[in-house]
């Protein structure tokens, strides 16, 4: 029998129960054997429901009990994530947390340096990455910009226009109790000095760093911005350069309902590629593109079977720490994110 793989989990709230320990809980050669949770009472009833016997009452606990773990999977609120994820990378644990692991370049170079001298993995959370046909559509834009059959990219659009997409899902337990403010760092750059704009810089970082990072994997390549308004008057819009050989839209807006309304469309000269993504709880359904090229007057669809991105993502981080290395989405490619949102907030208010 295989050995397998010792996992802890930091947080057990709605995120965590419907989106990972759920997907944890599938894969055969891993196994949950910790849970830490500041609130006592859910903390409880998620470990009675998967039959893990090791409870702590906050990470630093599980830290000091010294138990055996392969890895630690952090879900937390995002303010906290950062010095979580510093205190295990600290003690040498592998982990892996949702978007972003932290709040800014700041926080993540200190996050960076103690991985890198520990030499540990550290996975972030981009589900898309592990999306099925995100991975199928990345191939056939290799292939469509080997063989130039559409001819050059001359344009993209990156839309995103959505609700919280949670497709109706609930966790199947609450906590009534609330959870202590400790263990946080800030939510924004120090150099913004508005609230406000403290709060819109956190909530894009948090929401539409998927799609930035999303055009970053798509592309491998990292742009440059262009052009930024984040006045929330109507919607948001950032134009990336990408080596000043074709530009991208961003067009972002968040709404408080369910609907989802999101795509990437990337324009040839002769035809397009548009890839649509699916809300993010859509279990067992996969993204899928439609290719048109306009010489032809050919339209054709792509479409695929698949588990959910979750549990992919998930699977993808047991490997990870299989072979001990980091894998396609680790938190030294996701620094770029947060640097790039820092960019556009810098271009933002030197208007």
């Amino acid at each position: 029998m295989k050995k397998k793989i010792k996992i802890g989990v930091v947080g057990v709230g709605f995120i965590s129960q419907i989106c990972h320990i759920n997907s944890l809980h599938e894969i055969k050669d891993c196994q949950i054997i910790a849970i830490a949770d500041m609130r006592k009472d859910i903390a409880i009833k998620v470990a009675k429901q998967y039959g893990v016997k090791n409870i702590f009452n906050s990470h630093e606990e599980l830290i000091k009990s010294n138990l055996k773990l392969d890895a630690v999977v952090i879900i937390t609120k995002r303010t906290m994530t950062g010095p979580i994820s510093y205190d295990f990378l600290k003690s040498g644990y592998n982990i892996f947390t949702e978007k972003p692991m932290c709040c800014s370049t700041d926080q993540a170079k200190k996050i960076l340096k103690i991985q890198k001298n520990k030499k540990l993995i550290f996975t972030v959370g981009y589900n898309k990455r592990f999306d099925t046909g995100v991975i199928k559509v990345k191939k056939k834009l290799l292939e469509l910009k080997k063989n130039r059959e559409l001819g050059k990219i001359i344009f993209i659009r990156v839309h995103r226009f959505s609700g919280t997409g949670y497709m109706g899902a609930k966790e199947k337990y609450k906590s009534v109790e609330n959870s202590p403010k400790k263990n946080e760092w800030a939510h924004a750059p120090s150099w913004i000095r508005s609230s406000r704009e403290k709060f819109s810089y956190h909530g894009y970082l948090n929401t539409f760093s998927h799609n930035i990072n999303l055009i970053r994997y798509l592309l491998n390549s990292t742009p440059k911005i262009d052009y930024v308004d984040m006045s929330r008057k109507t919607a948001n819009l950032v134009i990336l350069n990408f080596n000043n050989k074709f530009k991208c839209s961003i067009e972002t807006r968040d709404y408080k309902d369910e609907d989802w309304d999101e795509y990437v469309k990337i324009y040839f000269e002769n035809g397009y590629l548009q890839l649509f993504t699916p809300p993010q709880m859509k279990k067992n359904s996969s993204a899928y593109f439609v290719i048109y090229n306009r010489l032809k007057k050919v339209k054709k669809s792509y479409k695929f079977k698949s588990k959910w991105s979750f549990y992919n993502q998930s699977k993808s981080f047991i490997d990870d720490i299989k072979k001990k290395k980091n894998g396609i989405s680790s938190s030294y490619d996701h620094y770029k994110d947060i640097k790039i949102i820092e960019q556009i907030w810098k271009k933002w208010l030197k208007k």
